[in-house]
């Protein structure tokens, strides 16, 4: 379809608008997986150090050694001296830096959520903008607003001269219906369904053709 007014530009001013909108969502929807994954590991984390914190407070306790030294387990003796066993205490440490390393992960993932739906909307925006330049520039509209003050000229004319001749009961049968559909028709409320469709369309597509013909 050819179209008026530089419309490769305006054309490709949508595509890129569409691509930018397709890229914000996919960086949105990574933001929410990330999230999600960064949730997960604070729950694993947070488990592994309830657990090393368990293990830590039974270490030194009398009855943990009792019970183990009964059952033929390996024992240390020396740890009924050193009840805060070092390496017990460095896993602590380290699984409390892990909590804490993968809590901050999550709040940087939850701020990139935030962001990114700010730039989903503000994409969206852009495609709309984009997609109204290319209608408003494009020969389908100026093929429709050719001439609109001789075609209502006309209109009013014709219309004028079926109410009188619908009046004095002059029109053929076979055209009475049609123009009693015209004389009701409400022009200021209708609207070609095409349209809508086709604008939807070019949202999403910015090579979609507008309702005029391909022959423009």
């Amino acid at each position: 379809m050819k179209e008026a007014r530089q419309p490769h530009v305006e054309r490709s001013l949508l595509r890129q608008a569409i691509a930018d909108a397709e890229t914000a969502r996919r960086n949105l929807a990574d933001a929410h997986s990330a999230a999600s994954k960064a949730y997960d590991h604070v729950s694993d984390a947070k488990q592994r150090l309830a657990a090393l914190r368990e293990d830590n407070a039974k270490a030194g306790s009398p009855e943990s050694f009792i019970s183990r030294l009964a059952s033929g387990a390996d024992v240390d003796v020396l740890e009924l001296d050193r009840p805060a066993a070092d390496d017990c205490r460095a896993k602590i440490d380290a699984a409390e830096q892990e909590l804490a390393a993968w809590r901050r992960a999550r709040e940087v993932a939850e701020a990139a959520i935030h962001e990114r739906e700010k730039l989903i909307t503000m994409s969206a925006y852009k495609v709309d903008s984009a997609a109204r330049e290319v209608v408003r520039n494009s020969d389908a509209v100026a093929w429709l607003t050719d001439g609109l003050e001789a075609m209502q000229d006309e209109v009013s004319r014709r219309r004028g001269a079926l109410q009188f001749l619908t009046l004095r009961q002059l029109l053929p049968e076979a055209a009475k219906e049609s123009v009693a559909r015209l004389l009701r028709a409400d022009f200021d409320s209708h609207t070609d369904n095409a349209w809508p469709a086709a604008i939807d369309e070019l949202r999403r597509d910015a090579d979609a053709p507008l309702p005029v013909g391909e022959s423009l």
